[in-house]
Parts: C-alpha cells; sequence; structure tokens
C-alpha cells in the first residue's frame, strides 16, 4: 500500500481563511445552504449502485469528444454560446458527472450534490473567464459578476433584483483586478481560436477534479490518504485497467494528459498554505523544487505547466458556490480585493522559483507583500519574518496585529519569532530572522490560521501565546527530529482551542500536548 501524509485537501479542502483561501475550506457561510432544484444531476437523481471505482465507471457512458471539442471551441468563439449550451455539452463530454450520485459519505461530508455543484461553479467559471471580452447576452464578464438568467443569458448591472448589485457593479469596473485575471487566462493560453487543446484538457481536468471527494472511490487498499488530489494523481498513473473516460479522451494530446498528471500528482503544492503564509518554505517547495529541477532545461515549458495549474487553482477556488448559476460570489462577496490581488502576487514569485531557492523566494514574497511592507519599516529586522506571517495568517490588520504581538510577554514573543522562521531547509533566511539556533524540524501547524483568525476581533494576543504553547510543546516532543525538514502539527479542534484561549490561555496551554504523530491532544477541565 502506497501511504501518503493524512490532510484535509484544498477544498478542499475547506475553505480556509474568514476573507482568504482557507475561508473556502471551513467556513459555514460558504458551505450549500440548500439543494439547487434547477441543477439536477440528470433526470433519474437516485443514487448510483456500486461499491469502487472500477463498477462505478462500468455504469457509466464513454467520453464524447466531439462534444468537449465543442464546448473548447465554442467557448472562445461563438458570441452566442450560452452558459446553458456550455453546460449540455459538458455533460455530455464527461460522463464522470455523474459518479456525484455515487452512494456513500464524502470527504469534508458536504455531500455528493454539494460537490457536483462546486464543480459546475469551476467549469462555468473557465467558460466565463475565457470569454471575458465577449459582449452581448451570453458576455463572460456579465456572467462571471452577475449571473445568468433561466436561459443561460448573461444578467447585467442594469438588473435591480440582482442581489448585492453594488459589489458585484464595483467587482466588473476593477480594471486592476481585471488586468490581472486576462493575464493569467491569455499567458496560460486558454483564448487561442484556433488551437482549444489547452482549453479541452482544463475542461477534462475541472470535471474529474473532485470526483474523490466520493468516498466509494478511493482504492483504499492501494493507498492511504484523505487528500483527494493525490488519490486521483495515483489512479490517473497507476490504474490503466481501467481508465477514467474523461482522461483517456486526452490521448490524442499527450501535453494535456501530462499538465493534467502535472496539477494533480507532480506539484503536490498547496497554493492557499503560500498566499496565507501558514507553511514554512521547506515544506511548501519541497516537491515543486524536485520537478523544477527536472526541467531546468525547458523553463518555458516549466512556466507553461505552472500557468496551467494557477487557471486551474483559481477557477476551482471560483467556483466554490452552492449557486453556480448565480455569477462569482467567492471573490466578489467573500474576499476583499487586497487578498485577491496578493493571490496573483504569490503567483508571480512561485513561477520565478527557477531561478532562485526556496528560502528566498519565501523571503521575496513576504517582502511584496502589504504585511511585508508594514513589518519592514514597523518592527525589529530579526522579527520580520514571524510578524509578517502572523498577519498574513490571522488577516486581522497590520496594526492591531503588531499590537497583539508586543503585547505578549517575552518568553512567547522569543517563540513565535524564533519558530516562525525555522525554513525547514538546509537554507536559513538570510535576513528577516533570528540567528539560525534551532536543532530539530520546522512545524507546519494545519489550521493555525484559523485559530489566529477566530479571536482576531477580541482575544488575537491570547491567540498568539496559545499558538506559542504548542510550538513549544511540538519542539519538546520532536527535538530529536533532523533540521531541514518540516512536521505538521494538526489542529483539528481550532474552535474549542480558540475559545480556551480566551477563557484562560494559561490554563489551555496547560491542558494542551502534542502527540508522536503531531496531533494536538486536548484535556478538557473540571
Amino acid at each position: 500500500m502506497t501511504s501518503y501524509p493524512t490532510k484535509d485537501a484544498k477544498l478542499l479542502s475547506v475553505l480556509w481563511v474568514q476573507v482568504c483561501f482557507a475561508l473556502l475550506l471551513s467556513a459555514p457561510a460558504l458551505r450549500p445552504e440548500k439543494e439547487h432544484a434547477e441543477l439536477q444531476l440528470n433526470n433519474e437523481p437516485e443514487p448510483l449502485e456500486c461499491s469502487d471505482l472500477k463498477s462505478c465507471l462500468a455504469l457509466l457512458g464513454t467520453a464524447n469528444p466531439a462534444a468537449a471539442e465543442r464546448a473548447a471551441h465554442q467557448t472562445v468563439n461563438d458570441p452566442a454560446y450560452t452558459l446553458n449550451d456550455f453546460e449540455t455539452d459538458c455533460k455530455a463530454a464527461f460522463p464522470e458527472l455523474e459518479l456525484y450520485r455515487v452512494k456513500g459519505g464524502t470527504l469534508g461530508n458536504r455531500g455528493g450534490e454539494a460537490e457536483y455543484q462546486r464543480t459546475l461553479g469551476a467549469l462555468f467559471s473557465v467558460y466565463w473567464l475565457v470569454r471575458k471580452d465577449m459582449e452581448g447576452d451570453a458576455s463572460g464578464m456579465d456572467g462571471f459578476c452577475f449571473g445568468v438568467d433561466s436561459s443561460g443569458r448573461s444578467k447585467t448591472e442594469q438588473d435591480e433584483t440582482i442581489k448585492n448589485l453594488s459589489k458585484r457593479t464595483a467587482f466588473k469596473h476593477n480594471s486592476e483586478v481585471w488586468a490581472q485575471i486576462d493575464n493569467l487566462t491569455t499567458n496560460a493560453g486558454f483564448k487561442s481560436k484556433t488551437d482549444t487543446t489547452l482549453l479541452r484538457s482544463m475542461l477534462a481536468l475541472t470535471a474529474i477534479h473532485d470526483i474523490m471527494k466520493i468516498e466509494a472511490l478511493i482504492p483504499k487498499n492501494e493507498i492511504d490518504t484523505t487528500d483527494h488530489d493525490l488519490a486521483l494523481g495515483y489512479v490517473l498513473k497507476h490504474q490503466t485497467e481501467y481508465p477514467l473516460p474523461s482522461y483517456q479522451m486526452l490521448s490524442d494530446i499527450p501535453a494535456g494528459q501530462n499538465k493534467v498528471l502535472f496539477a494533480l500528482a507532480e506539484m503536490n503544492f498547496n497554493f492557499g498554505h503560500m498566499v496565507q503564509a501558514e507553511a514554512p518554505p521547506g515544506a511548501l517547495f519541497k516537491d515543486l523544487m524536485g520537478v523544477i529541477h527536472k526541467m531546468r532545461d525547458t523553463p518555458a515549458e516549466l512556466d507553461k505547466q505552472l500557468l496551467f495549474y494557477f487557471f486551474h487553482w483559481f477557477t476551482d477556488l471560483a467556483g466554490a458556490t452552492a449557486n453556480p448559476k448565480g455569477g462569482n460570489e467567492i471573490f466578489i462577496l467573500k474576499l476583499p480585493t487586497v487578498v485577491l490581488l496578493n493571490f496573483f502576487n504569490a503567483m508571480s514569485h512561485v513561477r520565478n522559483l527557477g531561478s532562485g531557492d526556496e528560502t528566498q523566494v519565501y523571503l521575496d514574497y513576504l517582502r511584496s507583500t502589504p504585511a511585508g511592507v508594514f513589518v519592514k519599516d514597523n518592527a525589529q529586522p530579526q522579527e520580520f519574518v514571524a510578524l509578517t506571517r502572523l498577519i498574513l495568517m490571522s488577516q486581522a490588520g497590520e496594526l492591531a496585529v503588531k499590537d497583539a504581538f508586543t503585547a505578549l510577554d517575552p518568553e512567547s514573543k522569543r517563540t513565535l519569532t524564533e519558530e516562525l522562521s525555522v525554513t525547514g531547509t538546509d537554507t536559513p533566511f538570510p535576513e528577516g530572522a533570528p540567528p539560525s539556533s534551532k536543532e530539530g524540524p520546522a512545524f507546519l501547524v494545519y489550521y493555525g490560521p484559523k485559530l489566529l483568525q477566530l479571536n482576531k476581533k477580541d482575544g488575537l494576543s491570547a491567540s498568539m501565546q496559545l499558538l506559542a504553547g504548542i510550538f513549544a510543546k511540538a519542539r519538546a516532543e520532536f527535538a530529536q527530529r533532523p533540521s531541514g525538514q518540516t512536521m505538521t502539527i494538526m489542529l483539528e479542534d481550532p474552535q474549542g482551542l480558540a475559545e480556551a484561549a480566551k477563557a484562560g490561555v494559561a490554563d489551555a496551554i496547560g491542558r494542551l500536548s502534542v502527540d508522536a504523530e503531531g496531533k494536538v491532544a486536548w484535556q478538557e477541565g473540571d
């Protein structure tokens, strides 16, 4: 059996921050609150009765290359091609969409219908963004901002019945954001009117991306993971006896299959961990640096692979909604513009990994953020990495985080400064951190950002002190582990920890322990 680190996936993974990508991993506000009758899986919504991937695939039809090509070609070429036309073609092209009807549980416990709606939302985001410059009833920009009517035609800002119309209109006219989106879409190659093979590959990836959230489909006797990306990558690479129809359909464009595998199975890169500085550079870039090393002689191809991945990540995140035909809600209604722009900033730094080591690229990213600019002018030099990471993790604002950090007791402040500056590589930060004195691994405190965010309005300093206590106990538990690697410390109940910190942080720290697997154990009080 192949074993992988257990972790909750990106959207996965949850909505990890109230105002950032983590939000999309866990925030109740973004979870589907109701089913949408107009978006049935098909005319026979009964669940599929099958026990594993092989038996479930046997119940599906074949992929339809003509429908996939039509979806890609018409999206980029036909101004009159509506969202409903696109939806019809995608359902005909990609039979795996039926797998969300498989009876049983799902990773994240959203249910198959909710995961299906999110997949539609991601597909619709691809359609809208590629058609950004088209006008008329099937305008991509209007559809993305305002949604569509029952016929699949884009609504406009003149429709005063649209909820949150002022926010949606402001987003449509935000030229800075749209310039970044357009650069990504164009540079990634999705606007070619003659060669739509890349767009076909993206649609296929989007259609199958989340199917391994259906627990029955994971080949548990062959791979031990709760990460749906890793599970899907494993299936595509190793289960060739019964391949996924939509992936097999790309066999005529090997470059498309390669890009799908790269995004799913080779990068092992959690972009959310970078945007909110949750992970140290070693954990963040380790596998990606291996890929970059293998492709060092083809930098242009590497850049294309990265752009393909980033576009997929962006549209996957954009589609995480219970109402996919209602236009984008994540970027317009949930995330502040500064956070959205920081996504694109982080993308530019990842693309620089080929010409720099991971520690320097990480430091350059921190420096480029508004948080880093503030910290450079308002904190001690050796506190730069730690304080900038705390600001990005908590999303509480520069002044609030600095004040909470300043209010800490000296030991907690020293612990956070040192632990958040350990790189998990053989290379320490060249500046912005205390002299390297820690022996042992770096730590990635999973859901550490959520622990801070839950108390960002009241009790932020207490959450920071508790985080320092978690670091200290992890260091004691894993003091003998070698340096140059990263241990994941899992907070399985960040809500309870945040509440305990506010009630009495010293008592909370005393009732914590970190076990040999890195899980934070919690001993209830009397």
